[in-house]
């Protein structure tokens, strides 16, 4: 509209100074006089806005555990947060609202204790109401896994080798675990049923990763989506063995390396030399 006015002046301005015999003071005064005016400011912001299309949006506010990596040229944002003094990382992509809900959600596990915090980035932070939901509508019991698992391990006997140790450990887990369902299960009460075992380390870790294998194939069937026996820590071993003969071993094994002296004949050096006399002799006699 502005634009269209200051038209219409500049062409009144041309004939009014045509009609003036072509003074150029008239034609200045006129346009001074008719055309509207526009700020320096006025126009400066609407320049910027005709180059930005908007104003410049303020950057988010910085949320603890959330951020870029400056090595990153990708722009992802990551999540972090500690959980039982263990730092859990994840990426997120560019979605930066999916990182701050995840770290926020997990910190609201961790201080309340209501839920399920993870402890590794596959994890997902779940609120006591959300795994109550998770177990009614699964209606997948442990004895099924195991059932699944027994039934493969049994059909190829040229794969698994030992077909005594894990169809025992998958019964122990079985008569345990087996009416419950596959997702109720956490995994301190999988730690705690390991220790309450009273076994060797090593004997321990075998029984974890039974567990384990029950649920990843149960998992490769779609008949779970968790693996709560991933996240149980595995025992330390002392592969150091110290070991004593008993007074009975010791007095079996004298026994066994005295016959074994006894029978290697004579070792006085009277024998040995009448053996090597009579060998001399003997060649002797063959050469002639």
């Amino acid at each position: 509209m502005q634009l269209n006015a200051a038209r219409s002046c500049v062409s009144t301005a041309f004939r009014c100074n045509q009609m003036a015999g072509g003074s150029c003071s008239v034609l200045h005064w006129w346009m001074e006089q008719s055309i509207p005016k526009v700020s320096h400011s006025r126009y400066a912001v609407a320049r910027d806005r005709s180059v930005t299309g908007a104003r410049m949006p303020r950057p988010p506010a910085p949320v603890k555990g959330v951020y870029q990596r400056a090595d990153d040229p990708s722009g992802a944002w990551y999540a972090r947060f500690r959980s039982n003094g263990k730092l859990v990382k994840k990426s997120f992509g560019r979605d930066r609202g999916a990182a701050v809900e995840y770290v926020e959600k997990a910190r609201t596990l961790r201080r309340t204790g209501e839920g399920h915090v993870p402890k590794t980035a596959r994890g997902i932070p779940k609120t006591a109401r959300e795994l109550e939901a998770s177990a009614i509508t699964s209606s997948v019991l442990i004895s099924e896994l195991c059932d699944d698992l027994l039934r493969h391990i049994q059909s190829k006997p040229n794969i698994y080798k030992d077909q005594r140790n894990p169809p025992y450990r998958i019964g122990l887990i079985r008569t345990k675990f087996g009416d419950r369902p596959a997702v109720s299960i956490r995994p301190f009460e999988i730690a705690d049923w390991l220790d309450g075992l009273d076994r060797a380390p090593a004997t321990i870790n075998r029984y974890k990763v039974t567990f384990s294998a029950i649920y990843r194939y149960g998992k490769q069937r779609d008949k779970v989506k968790v693996n709560p026996a991933r996240e149980v820590s595995q025992q330390k071993l002392n592969n150091g063995v110290v070991r004593y003969l008993k007074p009975e071993e010791e007095k079996r094994l004298r026994v066994v390396l005295q016959e074994a002296v006894d029978a290697c004949g004579p070792r006085t050096y009277a024998g040995r030399k009448s053996s090597l006399n009579g060998y001399g002799r003997s060649a002797h006699k063959f050469s002639r």
